[in-house]
């Protein structure tokens, strides 16, 4: 997005792959006219491309293979195999992620932007998320650790609910 000036949304939507406008939710203030001002949150985006990079890995990158979670393990059940995982039926591919995203430099840039915001993340952010909620309510609740990180929910969660982690 152009820094400091306004941009019509059907020519944002073109320039970043025909994005939605609900992906955008809450990133663009939509004013009464067909365009769409700098906001304070894509202000940061402007600022920090690393921040930029990351909410296109999220958005573009990643969101595909979260919305096929349910698929793989109804398709897949108990399957241990790497190949067998949302990645693969949302990009039609028998290859793992991290080969699918360091064949392309723009992806890869952006997945590298994750890892990087990742990183700079306060250590206790999963003690934050489990104390956002009464979770001990669900003494019977099963906590699923997808991957990806070092299980900080995941454990914050079974430590707030009081669950045997195994």
């Amino acid at each position: 997005m152009p820094q400091n000036c306004e941009i019509i949304f059907s020519e944002l939507a073109e320039k970043y792959n025909n994005i939605t406008e609900a992906q955008l939710t809450r990133l663009i203030r939509s004013p009464p006219r067909a365009s769409s001002p700098t906001t304070a949150d894509t202000m940061l985006l402007v600022q920090d491309s690393t921040l930029f990079d990351l909410t296109l890995a999220l958005t573009e990158v990643l969101r595909p293979a979260s919305l096929k979670f349910t698929e793989d393990i109804e398709r897949w059940p108990g399957s241990d195999e790497p190949t067998h995982t949302g990645w693969q039926l949302a990009y039609w591919t028998n290859r793992l992620m991290y080969e699918t995203i360091k064949e392309n430099k723009e992806v890869q840039k952006r997945f590298s932007a994750h890892l990087e915001q990742n990183a700079k993340q306060e250590r206790r952010t999963g003690e934050k998320v489990a104390a956002m909620f009464t979770w001990s309510k669900f003494p019977q609740a099963t906590v699923v650790d997808v991957g990806g990180r070092n299980g900080q929910y995941s454990v914050a969660l079974a430590q707030a609910s009081k669950v045997t982690q195994t």
